[in-house]
């Protein structure tokens, strides 16, 4: 994979995690092992996070 195609897809991920930050987050969330799985992904009631 080149330079500027890395690039864009980070630039894509970013992106993703900005406007949509529980379907970015919980995939790879889904991969930690939790004692307890979450009730939500981002508790954003308490900014700055």
């Amino acid at each position: 994979m080149s330079h500027e195609e890395n690039l864009k897809k980070y630039e894509e991920l970013h992106q993703k995690s900005i406007e949509n930050p529980d379907e970015f987050w919980t995939p790879i969330a889904e991969n930690i092992h939790w004692y307890k799985k979450w009730d939500k992904v981002l508790d954003d009631s308490n900014p700055p996070f």
